[in-house]
């Protein structure tokens, strides 16, 4: 799916977000999210935007972590998919599919 990256939400969304903790696991095969099993990988594009390729993924063991973080998703809405990621406070990244 192409996403773009956002400064802020879009300011017509009404519903409050689905909310879940998580820990990304970040490989040389791009992150993997232990809570829904997903692998994600990001590619930016030419145009400044991001393709995101998301695959389940229920492995036993993960080798070469080389970083982890603990983030809170917020899923505002599930399509066109527009969610944040909180990895504190002060550090919140914003996404919206096209």
């Amino acid at each position: 799916m192409e996403v773009k990256q956002l400064s802020t939400l879009p300011p017509n969304l009404t519903s409050k977000p689905r909310t879940y903790e998580t820990r990304y696991l970040y490989t040389g095969f791009g992150k993997y999210d232990t809570e829904r099993n997903m692998v994600i990988r990001m590619e930016q594009l030419p145009n400044g935007n991001y393709y995101i390729q998301e695959a389940e993924y229920k492995p036993h063991a993960i080798s070469r972590v080389y970083h982890t973080e603990l983030v809170r998703v917020n899923v505002y809405q599930e399509s066109p998919r527009i969610w944040s990621e909180e990895l504190s406070p002060h550090e919140v990244y914003y996404f919206q599919q096209h």
